[in-house]
């Protein structure tokens, strides 16, 4: 069992270049199930606005400050009710100096300004989850593709229920659900593609 792609992965920024290969060898896994054709096109490009994101931990909240797992400190503007220490997070922001909006578990926003450190972002977009399959083979976002969800996540997937906002790593690898601050590993299909048929070949090649 690969622990590093089942994890919720919080807090844990250092892990984001093996979270990466380990979704490129399932990745791999899954292109050999055919002879033929191309399945997934994690190159292609995706909807949605371009981003910079983290997500993880709040190590420690003072007032309206939290500082996160990488050790940056932000102001919210309107800290939403239940927010403590441990609480998950997730800032997105449109460049990496300027103001940004903070996801916290559970559903809630807020506006955020840094005060000081040093983020480590992972560059993205921002999407929508529009469904998700109820054993979390696939989810489809609103701009009509479909993704395949990394069998080692499959369990934390059938936790979600959209819609909801998720960034995609710049890879489109990795989904980040901004509503539970959970993230699985993913493999977009290319056009044409039928989930019908990736199911079969996962029958036909387990």
């Amino acid at each position: 069992m690969m622990n590093s792609t089942r994890v919720r992965r919080r807090g844990q920024a250092h892990l984001l270049t093996a979270a990466t290969t380990v979704s490129l060898a399932w990745l791999s896994a899954c292109a050999s199930r055919g002879t033929s054709g191309r399945y997934y096109c994690p190159e292609s490009a995706i909807g949605g606005e371009s981003i910079w994101y983290l997500a993880g931990t709040i190590y420690e909240k003072t007032g309206n400050e939290i500082r996160m797992s990488d050790y940056s400190v932000w102001r919210v503007d309107r800290m939403p009710y239940g927010v403590t220490a441990f609480s998950e997070a997730g800032i997105v922001a449109s460049d990496t100096a300027g103001p940004g909006l903070a996801y916290f578990s559970g559903g809630n926003t807020a506006d955020v300004v840094p005060v000081r450190g040093s983020p480590i972002w992972r560059r993205g977009h921002l999407v929508r989850v529009s469904s998700v399959d109820t054993d979390a083979f696939f989810l489809r976002t609103s701009d009509g593709r479909s993704w395949e969800v990394n069998e080692f996540d499959r369990f934390t997937a059938q936790m979600w229920f959209g819609p909801f906002p998720a960034a995609v790593h710049e890879s489109n690898l990795l989904l980040t659900n901004l509503d539970r601050i959970e993230e699985v590993g993913v493999a977009p299909l290319c056009p044409g593609v039928s989930e019908g048929r990736i199911r079969a070949l996962t029958d036909d090649y387990p």
